[in-house]
């Protein structure tokens, strides 16, 4: 009787165990197949992502002089209307147009002056577009000196007046450009919109 129970339990065992053994290969294969649909999707996600990403990084415009001097005429006409907001946003701008601008038409020695002059330009345009109006026009003296410069390299399209107030600053005096000969003062906006004069016109 001993020796029968025995070799039942014996065999209870043996069944058992083929049945765990059975079930961990099966898990096992389930694993590897997941693990595998894991893998292979991981791979066309990558890959999808992958074009995303080369997507999301495409070349700035090319912009040129006349893009850059449109933004700052805009910046110019915001600023002596005293509109903040819109000095801000036209700034915003600007910082695109001067990081697509296309040097490639100029000589070598005019695009290292160029490259210069648009490193400070893009420094004066990122302060405008966060700062409290009065800093704003702070920054604008310097921009319109690197404008200024900018066109006396590249010439322009349409006609530019330059023109100069004698008491902003301290009464350091501050110039700017126009593209109408009328005064209207960016520094002062409407507290001394005409205070100034024409200095020198850009044909």
């Amino acid at each position: 009787m001993k020796k029968s129970t025995l070799i039942l339990g014996i065999a209870i065992m043996s069944i058992a165990g083929f049945t765990v053994q059975s079930c961990g290969n099966q898990e096992g294969k389930n694993v590897e197949s997941a693990a595998g649909h894991d893998n292979s999707d991981g791979h066309h996600d990558s890959d999808k992502n992958h074009g995303q990403s080369s997507d999301s990084h495409s070349n700035v415009a090319k912009t040129g002089k006349d893009e850059l001097i449109k933004d700052y005429l805009e910046l110019k006409n915001a600023l002596t209307k005293d509109d903040e907001k819109k000095a801000s946003k036209i700034a915003g701008k600007m910082v695109e147009t001067i990081q697509g601008f296309d040097s490639a038409p100029y000589t070598e020695s005019q695009q290292s002056e160029i490259k210069d002059i648009l490193e400070t330009s893009l420094e004066h345009s990122e302060h405008i577009a966060k700062s409290p109006i009065a800093h704003q026009r702070e920054h604008f003296k310097d921009l319109s000196v690197d404008m200024i410069d900018l066109i006396s390299i590249t010439g322009n399209s349409t006609m530019l007046y330059q023109q100069y107030c004698p008491m902003y600053d301290n009464k350091k005096g501050a110039s700017w450009l126009s593209a109408d000969s009328n005064i209207e003062n960016p520094y002062y906006g409407s507290k001394m919109l005409s205070c100034g004069k024409v200095e020198k016109e850009y044909k």
